[in-house]
């Protein structure tokens, strides 16, 4: 699901909730009245209320679908950091992408000072993923082969 959808889906949850707690008033809470009965008010007319999204609850997000917003990574020993934005341009501009893509899946490690960006590379017992160094603004790639590689 993305990012825009999500944020929709909970603003929606939020104003059924709002509307659910400022329509119970103090006749619905008539001892003598069922949960059922309570309930069955509420939701015929949070249904009416619910079509009316004011404005000022809608929120765009400005980030695109799948691209971490303002995700850094900072190297714990000499204090250089890097965004993951400018992790992937320095990817895309090395001979990381002349072997294959970068795949969406990343990480940070902080102790080694590197962004770990999966590529989509076919080599049988290898999981290659582009290294980017923090400190140097460099990337290569780190194969994460499994034992012997054939010739």
């Amino acid at each position: 699901m993305n990012q825009n959808r999500l944020t929709a889906t909970i603003l929606y949850l939020a104003i059924l909730v709002l509307a659910a707690c400022s329509l119970v008033t103090e006749e619905a809470a008539v001892p003598d009245q069922t949960v059922g009965d309570l309930t069955r008010n509420v939701i015929e007319v949070t249904t009416e209320e619910v079509t009316k999204i004011p404005e000022e609850l809608i929120v765009e997000t400005a980030e695109p679908p799948n691209q971490p917003a303002g995700e850094v990574c900072t190297d714990v020993n000499s204090g250089a950091s890097l965004s993951y934005e400018d992790a992937v341009d320095t990817a895309e501009r090395s001979a990381c992408t002349q072997e294959g893509e970068l795949k969406e899946a990343h990480f940070c490690n902080e102790n080694t000072g590197t962004w770990w960006i999966d590529l989509e590379v076919e080599k049988p017992g290898c999981n290659p993923a582009c290294v980017v160094d923090l400190n140097t603004k460099t990337a290569e790639i780190n194969w994460r082969c499994t034992g012997a590689l054939p010739p």
